[in-house]
C-alpha cells in the first residue's frame, strides 16, 4: 500500500484533502481484501471509490474552469478514462475470486493515483500557482 506524501501535492488545500480522502478509500479496499472481506464488502468499498472520485473530478474540473485552464480537455479526459476503467472493473467483479480483483484494481488505482498525480495534475498546480497572490487563496 501507499500512503501521502507531500510530492502529491498540488498546493491547493481542498484538492489536497480530496486526494487524501481518495487515497484512505484505496486503503480500506486493500484492507478489505487483504483479510478476505467478502465479495459485496469489496464491490462496495468499489462503488464509493468510483462515487468518489467523480466529486473530485468535478472539484478539479470546477476550478480549470474558473481559471480557463488550457489543458482542461486533456485533464478531463482522464478523469472520464479511470471512472470508465474503474467502472468495468466493477462490472467484471463476479468474474474475478476476490483476491485476484482486489490485487488488479489496486495495480491500477496505484499507477493511475501516482502518475495523474504527479503529471497531469502538477500541471494544473503550476498553471494555478502564478494566479495566487499573497492574499488570495485558490
Amino acid at each position: 500500500m501507499f500512503t501521502w506524501n507531500e510530492n502529491f501535492s498540488v498546493g491547493i488545500d481542498e484538492i489536497d484533502n480530496q486526494h487524501k480522502e481518495l487515497l484512505t478509500l484505496i486503503g480500506k479496499l486493500f484492507t478489505g481484501a487483504r483479510f478476505k472481506k467478502d465479495i459485496i464488502e469489496i464491490s462496495n468499498l468499489t462503488t464509493e471509490i468510483i462515487s468518489f472520485a467523480e466529486h473530485h473530478f468535478m472539484t478539479e474540473s470546477r476550478y480549470m474552469r474558473k481559471y480557463n485552464y488550457p489543458d482542461i480537455e486533456h485533464h478531463e479526459n482522464e478523469h472520464d478514462e479511470i471512472i470508465k476503467r474503474l467502472k468495468e472493473y466493477k462490472f467484471e467483479l463476479k468474474s474475478y475470486n476476490v483476491d485476484d480483483f482486489a490485487s488488479e484494481l489496486m495495480i491500477l488505482l496505484k499507477s493511475w493515483f501516482v502518475n495523474h498525480l504527479t503529471y497531469t495534475d502538477k500541471k494544473l498546480f503550476d498553471f494555478l500557482t502564478p494566479l495566487k497572490d499573497s492574499t488570495t487563496k485558490l
